[in-house]
């Protein structure tokens, strides 16, 4: 089992680097990219760009001191036709000195761009070495309606402050410097972010009031953190600029969401956001939610022994928040029946307060199944990556199976249409590379928080493939694959 993909950790969705063989010219980088809308210009798209310094190579300038040259390319595409298009050449700051280069340079570009579907292709090329350009392909949706209620991405955001003089950074009034990654480490305790809001006057009346909610969730189980959360009293106008903050100094280790959520005055949710982001904090002591508030009798919980729990609550860690999987894997034996039976009770409320039995029901149903065809002769289903991906998600909407290709180890490509909320279009990759056993190890993916892996069509290969470079990600034709064709184009 690729026990990666229970990783917290995991810096999947903003970073890409070009490696090569690991030399020390090879360009990094960071991009990330938000949407948003212009009620005069219409939508647009913000590419921002983030380039570690000592990744290039430097020239000595006229003026005596050394700078890089950076070659970009953004191309934005729809079936095969550029709809939107821009090359330049970005420069580092200029240094007088290149044996120390301890600083990374940022560039921002916005793009106009109507409703629809795109492809986004970024090129980098170190304009001063020889070497491969860094390239990044990713799909990009713009879906604004001018005659809904509509939100921007929700912006994470280093820095903010008033606009003195028009630039780059410049928007609605304020220079936002964005925060270049979804990975907030221990030394880093302020979460900051940026939202906009659009046509709340047409749908609820000009200056009509609304309520904006606004707090973290566990990214697996959307579990809401109570003490992280807050809310804000709006007027309707044809744009609203949400900016706010949280204090992450106490927030444990895990993956998470921003959620923004706006609702009307009778209380109900008109629109919402959300941003998923990492959080690596070591310092902060796990404690199980409090249970001695909740009330197990005359519930379903309360006529289960101990050893069904001990086995039915294992079984709950694909749909877990990383606060219950830490008891699951650490406290569970040692609780006793009734602490077990609360703890189980309150874990499905939380995910239908009303008949908690009925979920937990319809969930095991799903548990039996994955143990039916995903179960090893050392790993229950639920433990198994293709189990933990059916359970957490749902069953893919195609599953291409492939046990007997001359090159490949066998392998399944599961594709799903709609992940999550915000999460389209999104693949898994199983693969077997013991050709004995029934555990499929995921070997990549490309929804957020999943195990990427750029060289997942080598490594499908690897048998059939002769390299020494562990950073390829050009795999050769093998007579037979339909890999590649399966993953780009599921059916």
């Amino acid at each position: 089992m690729n026990k990666s993909v229970f990783g917290l950790l995991l810096i999947l969705f903003l970073f890409f680097s070009y490696t090569g063989k690991a030399q020390e010219s090879d360009i990094q980088a960071y991009m990330n990219h938000n949407t948003f809308y212009s009620p005069e210009k219409g939508n647009y798209i913000e590419v921002n760009l983030a380039v570690k310094g000592s990744s290039l190579k430097y020239k000595k300038s006229k003026s005596g001191k050394y700078k890089s040259k950076l070659q970009v390319t953004m191309i934005f595409s729809q079936n095969d036709t550029v709809q939107a298009f821009e090359k330049y050449n970005l420069y580092s700051p200029e240094i007088k000195d290149t044996s120390t280069i301890d600083f990374n340079f940022v560039d921002l570009k916005r793009f106009k761009l109507d409703t629809g579907a795109y492809d986004f292709t970024l090129k980098l090329k170190d304009a001063y070495q020889d070497t491969a350009a860094l390239t990044y392909d990713m799909p990009v949706f713009m879906q604004f309606n001018k005659n809904n209620i509509e939100m921007s991405s929700v912006q994470l955001v280093e820095s903010y402050k008033k606009t003195k003089k028009q630039n780059p950074f410049s928007k609605n009034g304020l220079d936002i410097i964005p925060y270049m990654s979804q990975f907030f480490p221990n030394d880093i305790n302020t979460l900051t972010f940026y939202n906009e809001i659009y046509n709340t006057d047409k749908i609820l009346g000009d200056s009509t009031g609304y309520l904006v909610n606004y707090y973290l969730e566990s990214y697996e189980s959307n579990e809401i953190m109570d003490q992280f959360s807050g809310y804000k009293r709006m007027y309707a106008l044809p744009m609203n600029i949400f900016i706010n903050k949280f204090d992450i100094e106490e927030l444990p280790t895990g993956n998470y969401n921003i959620v923004i959520e706006l609702k009307n005055r009778k209380n109900e949710q008109i629109a919402m956001k959300k941003k998923f982001f990492q959080r690596l904090n070591p310092d902060v002591n796990y404690n199980i939610n409090n249970l001695e508030a909740v009330n197990i009798e005359e519930s379903f919980t309360r006529e289960m022994d101990h050893d069904s729990l001990l086995k039915y609550i294992p079984t709950l860690d694909p749909i877990s928040s990383n606060f219950d999987k830490l008891f699951i894997r650490s406290e569970l034996k040692r609780k006793d029946l009734v602490t077990l039976q609360k703890y189980f009770l309150n874990f499905w409320r939380g995910e239908n307060p009303m008949n908690p039995e009925k979920a937990w029901k319809k969930y095991y149903k799903n548990v039996q199944q994955v143990e039916k065809f995903f179960a090893t002769t050392i790993l229950h289903g639920y433990e198994t990556d293709r189990g933990r991906v059916y359970l957490q998600y749902g069953p893919p909407n195609t599953i291409n199976e492939r046990d007997h290709e001359p090159s490949s180890y066998p392998y399944e490509i599961w594709h799903y249409h709609q992940l999550t909320e915000s999460q389209w279009n999104k693949k898994f990759v199983f693969y077997n590379p013991d050709l004995v056993t029934n555990d499929y190890e995921l070997i990549h993916s490309n929804a957020i928080g999943e195990a990427y892996n750029p060289t997942w069509k080598y490594q499908l290969n690897k048998r059939n493939s002769i390299t020494n470079d562990p950073y390829n990600t050009d795999n050769p034709d093998h007579w037979g694959s339909e890999a590649e064709e399966l993953y780009n184009n599921p059916y």
